[in-house]
Parts: structure tokens; C-alpha cells; sequence
């Protein structure tokens, strides 16, 4: 069998194959923030449209976890931790239930990211972070030459050198 690797790109024809790369990552973003400060609601409709995006990309349950049991063991660390109440030692029913709802949003992000990285190649999301790159970068370079000061001009010259899309598209 072969062994599955974690954030692989699986070269399917899909419609989500095809979807912007650009909506995808901030489909990422959005699921992630709605699995970890929606509450249960958030959580679930989260979770739903992550398991809808990975039928749709084509996806076993083996896929979307794969690489995952590193996170796993340590997000359980950190359940067990917010489950229990050290002084006295006993089950923290609020711990325990914060604790879930963390864990559940860290698993819902991990997989979320499993359906972006399977759908979308490292060009694609390249390309997709240059053009935001380019559209926060050329204001704020702007400004700062506006300014004219010395530190200014010195960052936006750093800042028009700085080449973030290629380093977050490699991470």
C-alpha cells in the first residue's frame, strides 16, 4: 500500500480542481476562523463543507488526515490538559468541553488545508498570494515614499525587495 503524504496534490479533474486559487485560500482562512470562533454552530457548518470540498476534490478520509497524527497526539496533550483541574485533580466539564471544541477546529483546519494543497498546485497558490502581494504592497510603498522620510523610504525600498508570496507558497 502506498503510504500517504500529508498536503500532496492529487492531479483530478474537478470543478474545485479548477476553482481559483486565490478563493480556495481564502475559503481556508474563513473555515479555519469560523471552526475556532463560531462556536459549535461554526464548528459543524465548518466542518460540513470541508467533508462537501473533499468529496468534491475526490478525497478518502485517509487523504484529508494524512500526516496528521503529530497534530493529533498534541492537540490530545492539550485536551487532556484543559480536561482536567489540577487542584484538586478532577474532570473540568468546561475544560473538557472547550477542550473538544478545540480540538474539532484544529482537525477542521488540518483538513481544510489537506483539500487546498490536494486541489491547487504550489504554482497556483504562488501566483494567487503575488497578485495580493502586489495589491497590499503598492499602497503601503506608496505611502511610505509619500512620507519621504529617511526610515520610509529605506522600508519601502525593503518592502519592494521583500518577496513574501514565494516564502509562504514554499512553507
Amino acid at each position: 500500500m502506498a503510504r500517504l503524504i500529508a498536503y500532496a496534490y492529487k492531479p483530478v479533474k474537478t470543478p474545485l480542481h479548477r476553482l481559483d486559487a486565490g478563493m480556495k485560500l481564502f475559503g481556508l482562512c474563513t473555515l479555519s476562523f469560523v471552526s475556532f470562533f463560531g462556536g459549535p454552530f461554526g464548528l459543524v457548518l465548518s466542518a460540513t463543507i470541508v467533508v462537501v470540498g473533499a468529496m468534491a476534490g475526490r478525497l478518502g478520509p485517509s487523504e484529508l488526515l494524512a500526516g496528521s497524527r503529530p497534530l493529533l497526539v498534541t492537540t490530545g496533550i492539550v485536551l487532556l490538559a484543559r480536561a482536567f483541574s489540577w487542584t484538586p485533580v478532577a474532570l473540568d466539564a468546561k475544560g473538557l468541553y472547550a477542550g473538544l471544541l478545540f480540538a474539532m477546529g484544529i482537525i477542521v483546519s488540518f483538513s481544510a488545508g489537506s483539500v487546498l494543497f490536494a486541489t491547487t498546485t504550489t504554482s497556483e497558490i504562488r501566483e494567487s498570494l503575488s497578485v495580493l502581494e502586489k495589491r497590499i504592497k503598492l499602497p503601503v510603498t506608496g505611502l511610505l515614499v509619500t512620507i519621504g522620510t529617511k526610515w520610509s523610504k529605506r522600508m519601502a525600498h525593503s518592502l519592494t525587495q521583500f518577496n513574501s508570496s514565494l516564502i509562504i507558497a514554499l512553507v
